[in-house]
Parts: C-alpha cells; structure tokens; sequence
C-alpha cells in the first residue's frame, strides 16, 4: 500500500514520502496482516519554497550526541571518545556546524574514518553499531536525520485484519517481534495502544479516543473528538491531539503530526570547546509529516456512500411528510363527505287587507306554510251547498 505523505521542514524544504507496505502475510484463523513498511523521501523543489542549497548553522548533533551519551553513562570512557572526536574533526574550532541544508537532512555529512588511530576506530565502530551513522566506503562514514533511513525498512509489523472484530482494524500487535517496548519504567506504558497511524477502526463514537503507535517516539498518541468538519464536501469528525501545546493533528482522511526536535546541550567536562557550554534544549528544527485523500479517494466515498446516504435521508423525509400530509387530507375529505347541507328557499312576507270586514261577511287570510295558498279554497266565497235532504224536502 503506498500513501502520499508530504514532509515539510522549518526549512520551508518539502520533500514527499511513500509509505510502502510489502511482504505481506494474511493470518485467517488469527484474523491478522503481516508486512514490511518501507519509506522512501523524494525532494520537491516545486513545491520547496528553498532550493536545500542554503547554508545553515546548528549545534553539532553527531558530537554533542556522542559526547553527551558517553557523560552520562559512561564517564570513564570520556578521555577517549574526546581524542576519537578531535581526530575525526580536525580542525575542531566549534561546538556548531556551518552545513548545507540537504546534506544534515538526506545527502550526509562526510566522517574520515581512515585514521589508524585505536582513538578514532572505537569511535567510528560505535557510531555504527548504534545505528548513527551509514558506510560509505572503506574509510568514510556518512551522517544525516534521514539520510540513512530513506528507502529503508521501517521494521516488520504485525496487525489485525479487523474482520471478526472491526473494533480492532489495524490494532498493532508486535513490532519487530517484540510484543512490547522496553523504554519506560511499568509494564503499562511500555504497551503497544492503537494502529500504525495508516487506518483506523470504523463506527467511533465521541467518546472514542484516535489512538496510533508511533516507533520514532516510542509510545502511543491518543487524538480525542472535537467537532464536526468537513473535507472535499465529506462530513467528517475532527480529531485533535495535544500536550498543552497548540493542536496540531486533524482527521484521518487528512491527518498531520507535527513534531519540534531539539538537542540537549550542556558542558563537558574539560573539554576546551563544549566545556563553558549552557545546559539547556537547544531547538534544532520543526517537521510536519502529514497524509491527505486526494480526489480519487475522496470522490469514491462522497458519490459511493455519503451521496447515497443523503438521498436515502431525502427520501425517507419526504415520504413521511407527504404521507402525513396525505393522511391529513383524506380525513378531511371523508368529514365533509358526511356533511349534509339543506338549502332553505326564502318566503315572501304578506300582510292582511286594509280595510276592516264588515258585519256578516267572512274573511280570508292566507296563513304561510312554506308555500302561498291561493285566496279562494274550495269555493268558499260562494253561496254554500245544500244538502241533498235538504234539496229533497224543496222539491217535494
């Protein structure tokens, strides 16, 4: 697996790093992933804002390291690695250095190693047993930060797949065959907590910490939520790490470790040049290391995932408000359906004669009953029939 990572000096010199993981081995019933990480720098001049060709001035490391070192645990051996260092710097004329900015970063300091003195031998072999310096002949040594890491391996990892449990994606198990680190003081500290920093476990929650194993300082660094964010149109969650100082980490799709590293200084003792030396921390440079999805990434999860998501949410929201909105109507619809309206139609108002009935006379009056009656019912105002006695006993 290859990560671009661009690495960016004090310096303004940025330089851009693969990550290459190889030599893998898959471990189904351990539910584990093998490998070898390998990193490689490569210099940008387009994206450096220096050329790496300027002249900078900074405290010796290789020997006020050594010197130092040897103080500090072995202080016998003090005479001699002072006469090792005289022969191999000659002249000697300062505790700092005037050097070219590529050279103490990746194309290295020359270190004559050719002197048969027995002084300078020991040295040169404990340089090199310790890892500080790289061969570059039979009688030279070369010295840089990573000049002798660069296209190296990073040593050989062992991680779970996370497949029967996705909590432990990438969670580090050994390194370099060693289950645990043997730096700190405590069985606790000296545990391995988190992945490699390339990925990380899915569905955490707030509460979750962002935890990575880092081999150049020897411990975990644990990042805690933030807030929500955003990166190419993506939601995201931001996660930062701090000791007090400014944060300075961000979320995995685009994460940065920012680290300062400094020198310790302080006088040796008769030493002609490092002995009036202050005891202080000497800050050497400042690096920022860091790892960003580009589109082609970025652009799979926004349309793949976080698209489809959005859609479904749309979805799912309309259906409810238009079914509410549904539900609403049809009942409305079936109230008025039961609803019956009767139109009345209005009647015209009548009022009786003027003039008053006179004695004798019988007088109609239209009484309203929905309807008008007609002023004559059933021939009322004529003479009123006789009845068939009555008629008999007329004509006989």
């Amino acid at each position: 697996m290859l990560i671009d990572v661009c690495f960016v000096f004090s310096f303004l010199v940025t330089v851009r790093e693969w990550k290459e993981k190889y030599d893998t081995v898959d471990n189904v019933e351990e539910d584990t992933l093998t490998f070898t990480l390998r990193n490689t720098w490569i210099f940008r001049p387009d994206l450096s804002v220096l050329t790496g060709e300027e002249i900078v001035t900074l405290p010796h490391p290789l020997m006020m390291g050594a010197l130092l070192m040897v103080q500090r645990d072995r202080e016998a051996m003090l005479p001699l690695v002072t006469k090792g260092i005289n022969i191999l710097f000659n002249p000697l004329e300062s505790a700092f250095l005037k050097v070219r900015i590529m050279d103490v970063l990746f194309d290295g300091i020359y270190i004559d190693c050719s002197s048969p003195d027995f002084a300078a031998k020991a040295l040169c072999s404990g340089l090199d047993s310790e890892g500080a310096v790289s061969p570059h002949n039979d009688t030279h040594y070369k010295f840089s930060f990573f000049g002798m890491r660069n296209h190296t391996e990073a040593g050989r990892w062992v991680v779970y797949r996370g497949v029967k449990n996705t909590r432990d994606l990438g969670r580090v198990i050994s390194y370099n065959d060693e289950t645990e680190m043997d730096v700190w003081d405590g069985d606790e500290c000296n545990q391995y907590i988190g992945t490699d920093s390339t990925i990380f476990p899915p569905f955490l929650t707030k509460q979750d910490r962002l935890w990575a194993w880092s081999p150049e300082v020897c411990r975990s660094l644990g990042a805690h939520y933030v807030k929500k964010s955003k990166y190419a149109g993506l939601p995201m969650s931001y996660f930062e790490l701090d000791f007090g100082d400014p944060k300075t980490t961000g979320s995995p799709v685009s994460a940065a470790k920012r680290l300062q590293f400094s020198m310790e200084l302080g006088p040796i003792h008769n030493h002609e040049l490092f002995g009036q030396l202050p005891h202080v921390i000497l800050p050497m440079f400042w690096a920022e290391e860091g790892a960003s999805l580009n589109k082609t990434w970025t652009n799979q999860l926004k349309y793949q995932l976080f698209l489809g998501l959005k859609f479904n949410a749309t979805v799912k929201w309309l259906t409810i408000i238009i079914g509410t909105v549904g539900a609403i109507g049809s009942a409305y619809m079936h109230f008025r359906k039961d609803v019956k309206t009767t139109n009345v139609t209005p009647v015209a108002e009548t009022s009786p004669p003027a003039s008053s009935p006179s004695s004798g006379e019988q007088t109609v009056i239209n009484v309203p009953l929905g309807k008008n009656l007609p002023s004559v019912i059933d021939g009322l105002d004529k003479p009123p029939k006789l009845m068939a006695a009555e008629i008999q006993r007329e004509r006989y």
